[in-house]
């Protein structure tokens, strides 16, 4: 008798056991918080000296960790998911009329050369600052998760602009934003 009950017991602490570690699994991620921001960076262009068909490239760095809320989980991201990513020209002094072409990229960050980019060309700088218009950088989903990859393990990207002024001299800053869903551990 003493043996049968023994059994019973025994399963009945093992089929508890068993649903025990299953619901944890299941519950494994509520403890996940999800939360919006914008990361910006600004390039400040500045070609001195009267020219045409200037080349132009400079290299920034855009650390996630700045942003208040992602440094408070920054050793808990689990994951960054780009909503759109986006430029504007938010200074401008120089000839009217003048153009950019070349391209907008990113890279790993400390690296000399961008991993994605996209082009831009015939860019009018003046007519753009003037409009105060964000323009939308197409990346194709791959570029995106590549970008969401490297921020993920880095937390910072390198941004690229290369390419062409069609005259100088020419000072003007090129923000770029990128809006990010991040999901973290709040635990």
């Amino acid at each position: 008798m003493k043996t049968s009950v023994l059994r019973i017991l025994s399963m009945v602490v093992l089929g508890l056991s068993t649903t025990l570690f299953s619901t944890c699994d299941t519950v494994k991620g509520l403890d996940d918080i999800t939360f919006n921001t914008t990361l910006e960076a600004a390039i400040d262009v500045s070609a001195e000296g009267a020219g045409t068909d200037v080349p132009y490239e400079d290299v920034i760095i855009l650390d996630a960790a700045t942003d208040p809320d992602i440094n408070e989980y920054l050793n808990k991201i689990k994951g960054f998911t780009i909503k759109s990513i986006r430029y504007r020209i938010s200074s401008y002094d120089g000839p009217a009329g003048a153009k950019f072409s070349g391209s907008l990229g990113f890279g790993e960050a400390f690296q000399s050369s961008s991993t994605v980019a996209v082009t831009i060309t015939d860019f009018d700088l003046e007519l753009a600052y003037n409009s105060g218009q964000l323009y939308d950088l197409a990346f194709s989903q791959a570029d995106i998760n590549t970008i969401q990859g490297l921020l993920l393990n880095d937390k910072a990207v390198n941004i690229y602009l290369e390419g062409t002024l069609s005259e100088t001299p020419l000072y003007c800053t090129v923000t770029v934003y990128l809006d990010v869903d991040v999901t973290a551990d709040a635990l």
